[in-house]
């Protein structure tokens, strides 16, 4: 009981996860409107309040529904569901 006390004291507990630990999707540079997205267009950035990194395998290979700055976060709808 004691040797809890002291690890308490000392910080020595784990800090809850929160969406500021997550990463969210960014472009790694700059995508054209029209351009297919590859894997190296893509990046990642906290916080994780934006699109979850799971979605990389639904954007890799889609066209860009518009011009994407570098160090942006994406956005659900940056990209086409289908070929146009």
């Amino acid at each position: 009981e004691d040797l809890r006390e002291v690890e308490k004291a000392m910080g020595s507990e784990l800090p809850p996860f929160t969406r500021q630990n997550r990463r969210s999707i960014i472009a790694a540079r700059d995508i054209e409107k029209g351009q297919v997205i590859g894997v190296d267009d893509l990046g990642e950035k906290r916080p994780g309040n934006r699109l979850a990194l799971h979605s990389r395998p639904i954007i890799i290979g889609r066209k860009a529904k518009r011009r994407i700055k570098a160090g942006e976060f994406l956005r659900h709808g940056d990209w086409e569901w289908r070929e146009e």
